[in-house]
């Protein structure tokens, strides 16, 4: 039976790598549709965080505990993208492809528009956790290494703020450090535990939570 593979970390906690190499673990069909899968088809210029365009993306700015924290907050036009992500994902299932992706919710309604949309699918959730300290080096490491134009704007707290927010309403059935682990180590190690778990109990105990 087909089902999503869900990895949920902050910025720069190496959901993406990890879910690339974990296609590679899989015997099942399966095909990544990550948040960059369908943010990198949208016009350059509408995700430059610098120029921000409201309709689309912009960031929202704050001090917490002495740390500067950077919400990414999505307009409407970025919410029907999520919407018909989280579609294009049921499609998949239904025609019998597993789908690996990556995820970041920065408030509890993206999330439960989640929910809705997966609720009859099998989930696994897994925890990509990183340590803010970590999370905000790779960021910055990240901005100055990359030819990615999505990459060139990332704003200090950005990472420490997703690593606060995207965990708060979420459970888990495997759960990863990867502040010490390469994307492979962490692909493999989820492997693992989808191999030697029979039952997955995270996500529906979400949709009982929040939906029924």
């Amino acid at each position: 039976m087909a089902r999503l593979i869900l990895l949920v970390g902050a910025c720069s906690a190496g959901k993406s790598s990890t879910a690339k190499a974990l296609q590679n673990l899989m015997d099942e069909p399966n095909i990544h549709l990550g948040i960059d899968t369908f943010h990198l088809a949208i016009p350059t210029d509408k995700l430059e965080l610098s120029k921000p365009d409201k309709d689309y993306l912009y960031p929202r700015q704050y001090q917490e505990n002495e740390h500067t924290m950077t919400e990414i907050v999505h307009g409407d036009i970025i919410k029907r993208i999520n919407l018909a992500r989280y579609e294009s994902v049921c499609c998949f299932l239904n025609h019998g492809i597993s789908v690996v992706a990556d995820e970041i919710f920065w408030r509890f309604d993206d999330f439960k528009v989640f929910l809705e949309k997966l609720q009859k699918y099998e989930v696994v959730m897994v925890a990509m956790r990183v340590s803010d300290a970590v999370g905000e080096s790779r960021a910055q490491k990240r901005m100055e290494q990359s030819q990615n134009y999505q990459d060139d704007f990332r704003p200090i707290g950005m990472s420490r703020a997703s690593n606060h927010m995207t965990h708060e309403y979420t459970r888990y059935d495997i759960d990863i450090n990867t502040d010490n682990k390469t994307p492979d180590e962490c692909a493999q190690l989820i492997y693992h535990e989808l191999q030697a778990m029979t039952h997955f109990s995270a996500f529906k105990a979400l949709c009982q939570q929040y939906l029924y």
